[in-house]
């Protein structure tokens, strides 16, 4: 049952994700918290509490990678939710397959075209110099549309085979 439940709102989620640029906090926020209730109805309050620090030892692993601008928090929150509903293997297990494909997009964009290897540089820059000196490295304006690769479809396409591989 979690299974449907999980895949539809990682449907919902790629959808909103490709039409809007980001996942709405309207379809994340109720499955982290269907989530904890469903494990506080499978182990106790125990279980809701052992939930919410996998799911925080997410968000803190991430919390670096969000600030630097490498990945949306709506995915984070998505990865968050799948953790939620399995434990923290199964959760990381998944963000490092959707990293993977992630990888593997942005290398093939980075190679179409040249333009974003000088993003990289830019990044070292900033990583370098740090963030209080000269112009920011990202300009959400001018590099918004060339670099975005949408997480949410990938995370689903993780998961289902990591669930694949997992109910074997």
């Amino acid at each position: 049952m979690r299974e449907i439940f999980i895949c539809s709102m990682l449907l919902m989620a790629g959808i909103d994700d490709l039409r809007r640029n980001k996942i709405s906090n309207s379809i994340i926020f109720p499955a982290m918290l269907a989530a904890l209730i469903y494990r506080g109805y499978i182990g106790g309050l125990t279980y809701v509490f052992r939930g919410l620090s996998e799911m925080s030892i997410i968000c803190f692993l991430f919390l670096p990678v969000f600030k630097l601008r490498g990945i949306g928090a709506g995915d984070i929150k998505l990865f968050c939710m799948i953790t939620g509903f399995y434990d923290i293997v199964f959760g990381l297990k998944t963000v490092v397959l959707t990293i993977m494909f992630a990888g593997v997009i942005a290398l093939y964009r980075v190679l179409k075209n040249p333009g974003l290897l000088g993003r990289f540089l830019e990044l070292k820059n900033y990583l370098l110099y740090g963030a209080g000196g000269g112009e920011k490295y990202f300009n959400v304006d001018v590099s918004e549309k060339i670099v975005i690769i949408h997480m949410a479809p990938f995370a689903a396409i993780s998961y289902f085979l990591i669930l694949l591989v997992y109910k074997m």
